[in-house]
């Protein structure tokens, strides 16, 4: 029997597909597996099939097994979105590509290389020419039933004056080799009824050379790295700079060591007073600037400063001589303020020292920060270091840029709450971290480990990332993949920035914004993999900005079996038991096996294949054979097993301990980013095993971090003994950090995720930048921006999805008598009668 309620609903559905009506369709709602498929009336031997940009696939990839007719993307305005066209063809050649895309601007076509076994290269297409909306190029295919990768990018103009669903709104042509009737495929893009922000509410710190790495042009090298979401460290007033050795302690300053020099007489290309205004405020370029710039860094690990400086040798000792400290003191204090006259306080930085060592180098970063406080109050100041109170409790720092490995979150935010206001967490990430940490700079790794920098840093609540050789996301002066996704990585910070009512996040508040990032990114070693899913979320989040839905979105992962046990005993070769059964349970045998994308099952570590990994065996004869096995790390560093645990609710129990033995070392376990064992002291106890559980809702699978770090920051031994995952009916305790860690701190948390933000994404903010082409420039040609057009003013009031927004001729304070035109999704507009919504509201309340 059909409920009176249901009955509506369909009829409601109907209705929508009937007549459009904007308000009830549901068309634009993706479900998972929408991003993933084949092309469907592809010619014979010239498969077109597509996936998400950050699915980075192989030379020869498996094709999906679903079809559709036509390509999709989805972004707003101020956005570059990627579209990722891959080509299975059995015959090598020319393919001729055409792309036209309406009122959406083209920025980059783009053939994709495999490096490591998986995509990562980007070679601008030969032969690319655009004209009107219109753009030609040529596609080689490889054949052979390989994989060719046409890497596509479109901007979303500040200024589009379109908006919801275009059914259409793009062609994509291509020609296969030998024939010469081209392929036509449609593309339909969801263009949201919001724009990002013409700042960077994310720091990108990156080391990399302009002119060498990005592009000849200077200018146009900044322009890339803007659009890419990027800040060079000091690069921003490159070839000039705040540094001592330009505007201090030069010839070239008439007051050399005494008053800081703009080189105000100099060419406005090569000079400090003209490059600064433009390129850390934005002044005649885009209006927002870079959103930070360092000032002068350290000389080196040992030496922080320069030996001699202004005639004074800074001794033996780095936190030098009192007259090397005065002479230093003295420049310090001259640029904090030439920062603060100009406006630039908020963006500018002094870098005193990289990763202090011991408490020596503690000493000196104090000394160094003491110093620069109180001649120049103002100026900020950073440390590569993670939060500690070593230097933390001594001296205050602005910026903390932390390994990620080393990052201390329950520190961290207890500064944020209770330190000095504008405190704040860069993290960096290094060549060498291992799975499942997040490492975007590695080739062999799939594109989630750049993507998930936005969501991840919200929940984190660190506020810019830093990375020394950022010279890896580019090849050949071209951007790789990884640096496409990276800046598709900080859009997604800006859409949880605009969920959170234009406001940065707080450690101990839980907002709208929350929902999503805590759904997609848990900790530093529990975050979604799955790139179909994370683009239905992103798809979702930008309706709920927009006002299409109501409540911020979750991420949804794939239907799956029922919870199921698993029970799992850690070992070499003991005990010998097979099948192993103990209390009528069976238990897989598990030992250091290295982790299997097919079955989902290992470990990943960095000794994991090596020697160093060890496991061992003792019977005491006073447990059972689970506690007699164990397995432990010799350098005491953290290894993550991963299993995929069907969905559902579990209680997961995990036990550690040597049998017979205690020790010093403090042994620690994190479930799914929950610490289940914190620091147990078995000498401490005199107890030498131990095991603690959790009930907790499992979504993606099971992550489980074993040893590393102990409280005292040393690396530590923790043997492995067992782990069970047995589903329950118990409530689930809190799964997410500020839940997790706030009451620790005596912090309580504050929880709005269902209220409404203080400010919605704004619809006539002013935008005066324009972005320089992606394609480089032939060799001594410059870009030019185009002169600005005049704005338009965006409704303040988002249109209903698929309603095209026209700038109206009507004189202010006159009342338009025009009757709204709905554009449907075969993209003819239709008249919506009066009498449709009102029926549609009885339907939906029978």
């Amino acid at each position: 029997m059909t409920s009176r309620s249901s009955a509506g609903r369909g009829l409601a559905r109907l209705l929508c597909l009937v007549v459009g009506f904007a308000g009830m369709c549901s068309s634009h709602t993706l479900s998972f597996g929408d991003y993933s498929y084949k092309v469907s009336g592809s010619p014979a031997g010239f498969q077109v099939w597509t996936t998400a940009p950050s699915h980075k696939i192989t030379v020869d990839h498996a094709l999906p097994s679903g079809e559709k007719g036509s390509l999709f993307l989805s972004a707003a305005r101020h956005e570059f979105e990627p579209l990722q066209v891959i080509i299975q063809g059995t015959t090598a050649g020319s393919c001729a590509v055409e792309l036209e895309m309406g009122t959406v601007e083209k920025v980059g076509m783009h053939k994709g290389g495999f490096v490591d076994g998986l995509l990562d290269t980007l070679t601008p297409l030969a032969g690319m020419t655009t004209t009107g909306t219109t753009t030609t190029a040529t596609l080689a295919v490889d054949g052979g039933s390989k994989q060719t990768v046409l890497w596509l990018t479109v901007y979303v103009p500040y200024t589009a004056t379109v908006s919801g669903m275009q059914t259409g709104l793009g062609k994509l042509r291509l020609t296969p080799p030998g024939s010469s009737t081209p392929f036509e495929i449609p593309i339909d893009m969801y263009v949201y009824n919001f724009q990002l922000s013409a700042e960077l509410n994310y720091v990108n710190h990156m080391t990399l050379g302009l002119t060498g790495t990005v592009h000849s042009d200077e200018d146009v090298a900044k322009q890339i790295l803007f659009d890419h979401r990027m800040t060079p460290k000091g690069g921003a007033t490159w070839p000039s700079g705040f540094n001592y050795q330009v505007a201090w302690e030069t010839n070239s300053n008439p007051d050399k060591c005494s008053k800081f020099y703009d080189e105000p007489n100099e060419s406005p290309p090569y000079s400090l007073h003209h490059l600064a205004p433009k390129y850390v405020k934005g002044e005649g370029w885009n209006c927002a600037g870079f959103p930070i710039h360092m000032a002068v860094q350290f000389v080196n690990n040992n030496t922080p400063r320069p030996t001699s400086f202004c005639g004074e040798s800074v001794g033996s000792d780095p936190k030098g001589t009192p007259a090397y400290n005065a002479a230093w003191g003295k420049y310090i204090g001259e640029l904090g303020k030439y920062v603060k006259d100009n406006g630039y306080g908020d963006k500018v930085f002094y870098y005193t020292m990289n990763e202090p060592q011991d408490a020596a180098d503690d000493d000196t970063a104090v000394a160094l920060c003491e110093l620069s406080r109180s001649v120049a109050p103002d100026l900020m100041i950073c440390v590569s270091e993670e939060p500690k109170p070593e230097i933390a409790e001594r001296c205050a720092y602005d910026i903390w840029a932390s390994a990620l490995r080393e990052y201390n979150q329950t520190y961290a935010w207890k500064r944020q709450e209770q330190g000095i206001p504008g405190e704040r967490v860069w993290l960096y990430s290094l060549p060498q971290d291992p799975d499942p940490y997040p490492n975007p700079s590695q080739t062999d790794r799939q594109g989630m480990h750049s993507r998930i920098w936005g969501f991840l840093s919200w929940s984190l609540r660190t506020q810019g990332y830093w990375y020394y050789d950022a010279g890896t996301w580019f090849n050949n002066k071209n951007p790789t993949v990884r640096l496409e996704l990276f800046r598709e990585a900080w859009e997604d910070y800006e859409y949880l920035w605009l969920a959170n009512g234009k406001k940065q996040p707080k450690p101990c508040t839980m907002t709208a914004a929350d929902v999503p990032a805590f759904s997609v990114a848990k900790g530093l070693t529990d975050w979604t993999t799955n790139d179909d899913a994370l683009m239905s979320l992103r798809h979702q989040l930008g309706l709920y900005l927009e006002g299409s839905i109501a409540s911020p979105p979750s991420l949804v992962v794939p239907p799956s079996p029922p919870p199921a046990p698993v029970y799992i005993n850690f070992q070499g070769s003991s005990p010998s038991a097979d099948p192993l059964v103990v209390g009528g349970n069976t238990y897989v045998k598990m030992g250091w096996d290295a982790y299997d994308p097919g079955t989902g099952i290992g470990w990943e570590g960095q000794n994991i294949g090596t020697s160093i990994v060890k496991d061992g065996y003792q019977d005491t004869g006073s447990k059972d054979e689970l506690w007699y096995s164990y397995l432990f790390d010799d350098y005491g560093r953290d290894n993550v097993f991963k299993y995929p645990l069907n969905p559902g609710t579990y209680e997961i129990t995990v036990a550690v301990g040597r049998p017979g033995k205690t020790y010093n070392d403090k042994y620690n376990v994190v479930v799914n980013g929950v610490k289940v064992i914190d620091n147990y002291h078995s000498k401490g106890t005199g107890v030498d095993q131990t095991q603690a559980s959790i009930v907790m809702e499992i979504s993606s699978g099971l992550s489980v971090v074993w040893g590393g770090k102990d409280d005292g920051g040393s690396y530590a031994y923790t043997f492995i003994a067992w782990m069970t995952a047995v589903p329950s009916s118990a409530p689930a305790g809190p799964d997410n950090m500020v839940e997790l860690e706030c009451p620790k701190l005596n912090i309580p948390v504050v929880d709005e995720r269902m209220k409404e933000p203080s400010c919605r994404p704004c619809f006539t903010e002013s935008f005066c930048g324009t972005k320089a082409p992606e394609t480089p420039l032939p060799p001594g040609q410059t870009y030019v921006p185009p002169t600005p057009a005049p704005d338009t003013a965006i409704p303040a009031t988002p249109l209903p999805p698929g309603q095209s927004f026209s700038p109206s001729t009507v004189s202010p304070g006159t009342p338009s008598t025009q009757a709204p035109n709905i554009v449907a999704d075969d993209g003819n507009s239709v008249s919506i009668p009066v009498w449709v919504p009102v029926l549609i509201i009885i339907i939906v309340m029978l």
